[in-house]
């Protein structure tokens, strides 16, 4: 496997600087020699595994769900095994009244229907009649105008002067008879009987002419004034009546159909809350859907959690939230790891690195993994998700474990190195280095620097890759 290098580029530039005069102690000298140099970084890994089927409820409109019963956590099922039951005493109430409800609807559906039909049959009659109305107080009206009323004038005029009439009869008789009876010096007794008849008929259609006069006087100021004013009225009242009748019957109409309208829908709401109830009631006992192993909570990221928090407590009585997994079916067979690298490590571990893993429970049991994925935004500051592939089974390692995974960056038999403190920078020069000339008895050491390419730094050695020999001597100070 190949590793990624973080190396610096430095500058060929050499500057030689005489020191004469100086007495350079050789601790204060390290002699550039080749030895083994490694870089190791250590991460934190979780075992997860690739094939996990959550398990939640899945109810729409049920949320009480207290358990019944639930298998054990670490159960070994097959699919389609009951793992968990809920109490369905309160649902089973729930769905009663849910059906009374939607017969009740179907009832109340059926009596909007009847009276609908009901009134499209009267508002034709009803539009009919008033129309009927309104014609018949316009014939009543008109025939009055036209007939009624010249008629009753002439009638009352009429019977008047007839009473006038009878009267002068009347009163010409009396006359008649009273001189014929004057002209006969005896009066008969019979004779004396018809005059004072007479004289009473007179009388009497004096006071019938008096009354035909006051009646005629009553009808011609009050009553036909009355009696027209009141077809007036009736006339007006008829044709307020149509034209409400002409508004008001479609606007019943209309009334009558939104009611309709409303029962339908509420009845079809009623039973589709039915019908997700008894879905809800059918998920009352939970299947496994995937053979595996019985984990309480929900994995995230490794770490295992409940539905409603970190506590992962299932047990009868409990209740559980009825759209959240509360529980997981994991298959042990096909597992990963999951590490954080920091924002240091992904300079030198990237998609291409391998290492070792060593589980925590089998600290015996390395096995070689290999980075498969490492994530291009942070999940957390200085974290970065990665996932790491197991090159081969390890027997007992399950999900949830934990491992320290070791990853060798840099590696080198025959590196030079120098002390951390040998190697200095400056912004235009870059990395460089004090070299110390050759040791001659009885001379001054003389510096000269030199620029270097300086590889990675691990325990305050930092590699050089370029720039010293073997057997060079660099100053461990500034000079």
């Amino acid at each position: 496997m190949k590793f990624n290098n973080l190396v610096f580029a430095g500058c060929g530039l050499v500057l030689v600087f005489n020191n004469r005069g100086f007495s350079q102690d050789d601790a204060n000298l390290h002699e550039v020699k080749p030895q083994f140099f490694e870089v190791v970084e250590t991460v934190d890994a979780t075992v997860e595994s690739k094939v996990m089927s959550p398990v939640a409820p899945d109810t729409k409109n049920w949320t009480i769900l207290k358990i019944k019963s639930v298998v054990d956590e670490g159960a070994v099922v097959r699919k389609g095994d009951i793992i968990a039951e809920f109490d369905t005493e309160e649902i089973e109430l729930k769905l009663r009244d849910s059906k009374q409800s939607v017969e009740l609807g179907k009832l109340g559906l059926k009596g909007s229907e009847v009276e609908l039909q009901q009134l499209d049959k009267t508002i034709a009659l009803d539009t009919e009649l008033a129309a009927r109305k309104l014609r018949n107080a316009e014939q009543d009206f008109k025939y009055f105008e036209d007939v009624g009323r010249p008629n009753t004038e002439e009638s009352t005029n009429r019977s008047v002067e007839n009473a006038n009439h009878s009267l002068e009869y009347s009163q010409e008789e009396y006359n008649q008879l009273k001189r014929m009876y004057d002209e006969d010096e005896l009066t008969e007794e019979s004779e004396e009987i018809v005059l004072k008849r007479t004289q009473r008929d007179v009388e009497n259609t004096h006071f019938y002419l008096e009354q035909a006069q006051m009646r005629a006087a009553r009808t011609l100021e009050f009553d036909l004034p009355r009696e027209s004013e009141q077809k007036i009225d009736e006339l007006e009242r008829a044709r307020l009546e149509f034209a409400r009748s002409n508004v008001n019957l479609p606007m019943e109409r209309q009334k009558k159909v939104i009611a309709f309208d409303k029962a339908r829908m509420a009845l079809e709401k009623e039973q589709r809350d039915l019908g997700r109830l008894e879905t809800d009631f059918s998920r009352m006992n939970i299947g496994a859907p995937a053979d595996g192993i019985v984990y309480y909570g929900n994995c995230v990221r490794g770490a295992w959690v409940g539905p409603a928090g970190p506590a992962r407590d299932i047990e009868t009585g409990r209740t559980v939230p009825h759209d959240k997994t509360f529980m997981t079916i994991v298959d042990p067979t096909e597992l990963f790891l999951r590490a954080d690298l920091s924002e240091k490590q992904l300079a030198v571990i990237g998609i291409t690195s391998s290492g070792w893993a060593r589980p925590t429970a089998f600290p015996d049991k390395p096995v070689a993994v290999e980075v498969e994925s490492i994530g291009s935004v942070p999940i957390a500051a200085d974290k970065f998700d990665c996932r790491l592939n197991l090159t081969e089974t390890v027997s007992g390692l399950l999900p949830g474990m934990t491992c320290k995974v070791r990853f060798v960056v840099r590696e080198n038999d025959k590196a030079l190195t120098v002390p951390e403190t040998a190697v200095f920078t400056d912004e235009s020069f870059g990395h460089y280095v004090f070299v110390a000339s050759a040791k001659v008895e009885g001379e001054e050491t003389t510096f000269e620097k030199r620029a270097v390419t300086a590889g990675l730094t691990v325990d305050k050695v930092t590699e050089i890759l370029e720039g010293l020999k073997e057997g060079e001597r660099v100053s461990l100070k500034r000079q």
